[in-house]
């Protein structure tokens, strides 16, 4: 069972470092071929597009391979294909309809702004970016995590750098504004949909016919996908409250230093988000067939895996944070390195827990995870109202560590009590036979 951890988990790894570099690229790349001004039209309009794909998309993702996971574990082909196409029409009606609200509350208005022009250019890219999620939970659920990474991660951002410097090695002086850069975006989402679709023609199941459910089922599942995506929504707020409540109490340098070290310290999380991604069928196949003792392997060698993985990545950045911190960012930013140091105190510290939010979701017990995520929300709101004025960076700092390791305590305190599964790290326990 480790070598089938390591494996994958190592290649998303190296999947989610070579999406950073080329998430890197294409900003210094688009930065400098826009300018300053054309380049925040575009930033908002990217920025805008990204949080409503989080909205579009649901928590389909995550359903669909949960739910695709179980019925591969009971060879329940007619299931997987009612699941898919019930999911791919969820996602297509819920973005038409989103796509729609939008523009006619733009039209509303009558006229387009600048800021709005290349916002609406991108609008396209909901159906799409969805639909790449969807298929990547699909793959994802059939056990081909590395697969279904890959479209998203490596090929979209693939595609775009490679449209991008097409352009500007053919064409003679290009005028290229941010419009022109929505559409490269589109080119690669509409490629990485494309592919990812065939992919999941080649594992739709032959000859089979859907089976029929009861009306009230659907509405189950909807309300599943739902509460998956809410979890996303509040981390995603979660994670912008220190930002906030320092562009609000604190000089606009602070919020930007804090930026810096949130960005710096969350690649203490790589252990983390690698082993969550590729453990997503194991647990639903262990824990639909009941085998608990599996699944209490299964977590507590990815618990370690993690926190081995953590430790690593908090010495290095501990001991080359500020080298780090001057030579990518500049002088201005080694303040980062404080806050910095905190935030990877608060990662190291919920790893002590393991892939707990995953373990919960992955076992139908969504809603103890929204409920855990809402606790840490308002406890970060909280934190950062009283810390923030008088540390500030150091008090936002300290608000969101003490928010991830609260939040993984309450998750962890509904694992054990719902599932009968500890997720601790030092637990200690008999290495669980795999079989």
């Amino acid at each position: 069972m480790l070598e089938n951890l390591a494996r994958p988990g190592l290649a998303i790894v190296i999947i989610k470092v070579a999406n950073a570099v080329m998430t890197l690229i294409i900003s210094v790349a688009v930065a400098r071929i826009l300018g300053a001004s054309e380049f925040g039209r575009y930033s908002f309009a990217y920025a805008a597009i990204t949080l409503l794909i989080i909205v579009v998309q649901l928590g389909l993702p995550d359903f669909v391979a949960r739910e695709t996971a179980i019925a591969d574990r009971n060879r329940r082909e007619d299931q997987k294909l009612l699941l898919w196409r019930w999911t791919h029409i969820v996602v297509l009606v819920w973005s038409f309809a989103i796509l729609t609200f939008i523009l006619m509350l733009l039209w509303s208005f009558s006229t387009l702004s600048e800021l709005t022009t290349a916002f609406v250019w991108g609008l396209p890219l909901l159906v799409l970016v969805a639909l790449v999620r969807v298929h990547r939970g699909i793959l994802q659920g059939l056990g081909r995590v590395v697969v279904g990474q890959f479209f998203d991660l490596i090929l979209r951002p693939l595609v775009f750098i490679a449209v991008l410097a097409g352009v500007a090695l053919t064409v003679s002086h290009p005028a290229l504004d941010a419009e022109s850069m929505m559409l490269f975006h589109l080119v690669a989402a509409a490629t990485a949909t494309g592919v990812g679709g065939m992919m999941i023609l080649k594992v739709v199941p032959k000859g089979q016919v859907p089976i029929k459910i009861a009306t009230g089922e659907y509405s189950i599942w909807l309300l599943s996908a739902a509460t998956l995506g809410s979890i996303t929504v509040v981390q995603v707020f979660n994670a912008q409250i220190g930002l906030i409540v320092l562009g609000f109490l604190q000089p606009p340098d602070q919020t930007g230093i804090f930026k810096v070290a949130v960005t710096g310290a969350s690649l203490v999380a790589f252990g983390l988000q690698a082993v969550s991604i590729t453990i997503v069928p194991q647990i639903s196949k262990l824990y639909e067939a009941g085998q608990i003792r599996r699944l209490q392997y299964l977590v507590t060698i990815s618990s370690r895996m993690i926190m081995l993985t953590a430790l690593m990545l908090a010495t290095i950045l501990v001991v080359f944070g500020n080298l780090m911190l001057e030579v990518l960012f500049g002088a201005d930013f080694t303040g980062a390195n404080l806050p910095m140091r905190i935030l990877i105190a608060g990662h190291v510290g919920g790893a002590v827990f393991g892939p707990v939010l995953v373990l919960l979701n992955m076992s139908g017990r969504e809603k103890d995870s929204l409920r855990g995520v809402g606790i840490a929300l308002f406890v970060c709101v909280g934190l950062n109202f009283t810390l923030v004025p008088a540390f500030g960076i150091n008090g936002a700092a300290a608000a969101a560590a003490l928010t991830m390791i609260i939040l993984n305590w309450v998750l962890w305190r509904s694992a054990v009590k719902q599932l009968g599964v500890n997720s601790l790290v030092l637990l200690r326990t008999k290495m669980l036979p795999k079989s």
